[in-house]
């Protein structure tokens, strides 16, 4: 980490021409390593990433976003050649607040009802952006699958169960999305912003202040990006906490058609969180009892 901070302070100096008064490596994201980098006035945000296509598209999807009114941060730097420090970079401005899953809690049902109609107004938003194939992609690329149905497949396809339980539930889900193929074989490819959940949502005194991550969109059905919130809600909260994720749907207009199929990808989501997470049995238990509910509202139907 010491040696991280060296460059950081290196990479600062060169392009703020300011010297850090403080770095501290943030706890969220997969992919991309992240810091938050103070100075004398104010702090920034650094993304690195050692993949050097990791911000290919970044910058093009803030600009796309930011045109559509989006609240994204401003890109202050950024670099896709990794040569001079071993990492791709971008800086942007801090918004101030943080995620929601921090938040939340402490919102009143009326600041709750706020955020909920402007995050489901950005996904209307992003929907009027072009789409072409299924799955992760910068904006205006092509989604590597030819279906829906195919990228269910293989998202399913990369999760290694961690114990009985999520093996017995990925072979249930498999079968499942085999069974109502037809069904999602007429999703057609939308633009949605699969990771504004509990996460990337900044809120500051329960105020909504910006939207953050957009190394790619997905082309596809929104509810996906609908059952992951709802699940990390349930993951990271709890039930006593999920009337957003219940005015989300309220809002989206979800019926008992789209609810089955929002609890398959609820199931899908809830798969992976369980297969990565190390939490105790009150949280495992709350799980499990999500995820069978799920599965006996499928299957009436199915």
């Amino acid at each position: 980490m010491e040696g991280m901070n060296d460059k950081i302070r290196k990479l600062i100096e060169s392009e703020l021409k300011e010297t850090p008064t403080k770095i501290s490596h943030m706890s969220f994201g997969h992919g991309s390593k992240t810091y938050e980098v103070e100075l004398s006035d104010k702090s920034v945000i650094l993304r690195t990433n050692t993949k050097a296509s990791a911000y290919v598209g970044t910058a093009k999807n803030i600009r796309e976003l930011g045109g559509l009114g989006l609240p994204v941060p401003r890109i202050i730097s950024e670099s896709t050649d990794p040569t001079e420090y071993g990492f791709v970079y971008m800086i942007l401005e801090k918004i101030p607040g943080r995620d929601l899953r921090f938040e939340l809690a402490s919102m009143s049902k009326q600041q709750i009802e706020v955020v909920a109609k402007q995050v489901a107004g950005f996904e209307l938003l992003v929907e009027s952006l072009p789409a072409e194939g299924y799955g992760y992609a910068p904006i205006g690329q092509r989604g590597r699958y030819d279906s829906w149905t195919e990228f269910l497949r293989a998202q399913l396809g990369v999760r290694t169960p961690a114990d009985e339980y999520t093996a017995l539930l990925k072979n249930k889900l498999g079968d499942l999305v085999d069974r109502l193929e037809p069904e999602l074989l007429r999703v057609k490819s939308t633009c949605f912003l699969d990771d504004l959940t509990t996460k990337n949502v900044i809120i500051e005194n329960g105020t909504l202040r910006g939207v953050i991550d957009f190394d790619v969109v997905c082309y596809g059905d929104p509810l996906w990006w609908l059952s992951l919130t709802g699940i990390a809600v349930l993951a990271d909260l709890g039930r006593e906490h999920f009337y957003y994720a219940e005015e989300l749907r309220r809002i989206w207009g979800v019926d008992r058609d789209t609810r089955r199929r929002l609890a398959l990808y609820e199931n899908l989501h809830a798969l992976d969180f369980m297969i990565r997470a190390k939490e105790g049995p009150d949280w495992v238990a709350r799980m499990h009892d999500y995820v069978d509910n799920n599965l006996a509202l499928i299957s009436q139907k199915a």
